[in-house]
């Protein structure tokens, strides 16, 4: 009987442990990359339902057309997509427009930087509140940026804009402009680009 008590116990604990490893298998630790079902791009996990996009994958990089989500689905847990990493997109020579999801509040220095084909960028909610270093410098093309949601952007960090085409327009809430138009300079964006 008593080999019999000390074996119950060891099967249990067995299946314990199987439960933790399928359970740690599911949920990807903070720092770990992970994809999406899209496979566009790749995230890394920032906290226990967010994540931030780290770079493209190959099939992404082919895409002219590119839609950040407001949340992904990976091993059978929803995330917030809320930051764009630094250098994330950077050098791309495909994409022409972007549409942020309404959960980013930052985008990383370099995000977009020499993406000399993008011509038009959409921020999709009133979250945003950091627009880092250099994120858009060299896009030499881009012509359009919306902001029209968003009514939390604190900092454009220098050169942001630099060397985006001369006929760039950033459209902002109408009772944002005064404040944005100053945010901006800073960014590289003249106050007359302001809509």
């Amino acid at each position: 009987m008593k080999a019999l008590e000390a074996k119950k116990p060891d099967n249990n604990n067995d299946n314990n442990n199987g439960n933790n490893g399928n359970n740690n298998s599911q949920t990807p630790a903070i720092g770990s990359v992970i994809a999406d079902a899209s496979g566009i791009f790749n995230y890394k996990v920032t906290g226990n339902d967010t994540v931030e996009v780290k770079n493209m994958t190959a099939k992404g990089k082919a895409k002219s057309s590119v839609k950040i989500a407001k949340t992904i689905k990976a091993n059978g847990k929803t995330y917030k997509v809320t930051a764009i990493a630094a250098n994330a997109l950077k050098g791309n020579k495909k994409v022409t427009s972007v549409s942020i999801g309404s959960n980013v509040e930052k985008i990383g220095k370099k995000a977009f930087a020499n993406c000399t084909k993008l011509k038009t960028v959409t921020v999709n909610g009133n979250k945003l509140k950091t627009i880092g270093k250099s994120a858009f410098s060299g896009d030499k093309n881009l012509k359009a940026v919306n902001l029209k949601k968003v009514k939390t952007l604190k900092t454009v960090g220098k050169s942001a804009f630099k060397g985006v085409s001369k006929k760039i327009t950033v459209r902002v809430p109408k009772n944002k402009k005064a404040a944005y138009v100053r945010i901006f300079k800073k960014g590289g964006i003249a106050a007359g680009k302001i809509k």
